[in-house]
């Protein structure tokens, strides 16, 4: 009688026979005191191909290291240190997260650290927005009402309004309203319907 092998045994063979670099194990451990923020994606990089091959360590290194960028930058931000606020929240942003992004948004809305740039500060935001991030959506809403950048446009407004309004930003729902009063009904309606396909294209993550 021929045996088969249960799938979970399969999938856990095909992912320890997937490529990795001999020296990744090194570059993930490597012990050098606290990292360089230069040092920090190919560390990372290093220690998340060895945990898509199941290295628990691995694992865990590197998710220690990809909320430490995040703390840095929030913590640096805070404290209105510039420069270091702007080198940490550029890695932690280009690591993906939300909250890194729309600071750094807020940062070349600002000049703070960087030269201001509206355009910079669009493209920050719309990636956090993506994630459905409440800050980054309204300073969309803000961006569209004002005109600042892209055209002034009370739909596209009244819309990321709406969406920062779901996730509870402060005066989201005020501005909303104060929009949809000086748009007609096919407008709102509009708004609607790109809010709705927003909401479709990118759900919110669960907890």
């Amino acid at each position: 009688m021929k045996r088969t092998l249960p799938p979970a045994f399969v999938i856990f063979a095909l992912l320890l026979a997937a490529p990795a670099r001999a020296d990744d194990r090194a570059d993930c451990f490597k012990d050098s005191g606290e990292l360089a923020v230069t040092d920090i994606a190919p560390v990372s990089a290093a220690c998340k191909r060895l945990a898509e091959l199941g290295d628990t360590e691995a694992l865990l290194r590197y998710v220690t290291l990809q909320l430490s960028s995040l703390l840095k930058c929030i913590w640096s931000d805070g404290q209105r240190d510039n420069a270091e606020a702007t080198k940490w929240c550029h890695l932690a942003a280009e690591q993906g997260h939300a909250e890194a992004q729309s600071a750094l948004g807020n940062m070349y809305r600002d000049g703070r650290g960087v030269p201001r740039d509206d355009a910079e500060a669009l493209k920050w935001w719309r990636k956090a927005a993506e994630q459905r991030f409440g800050e980054a959506e309204y300073n969309l809403g803000l961006l569209h009402m004002e005109g600042r950048t892209v055209p002034q446009d009370n739909i596209q407004a009244h819309m990321w309004f709406s969406l920062a309004a779901i996730e509870r930003w402060p005066d989201a729902a005020k501005n909303r309203n104060l929009l949809a009063g000086k748009m007609t009904p096919s407008e709102l309606s509009e708004s609607e319907r790109l809010a709705r396909e927003w909401r479709e294209k990118y759900p919110r993550k669960k907890p």
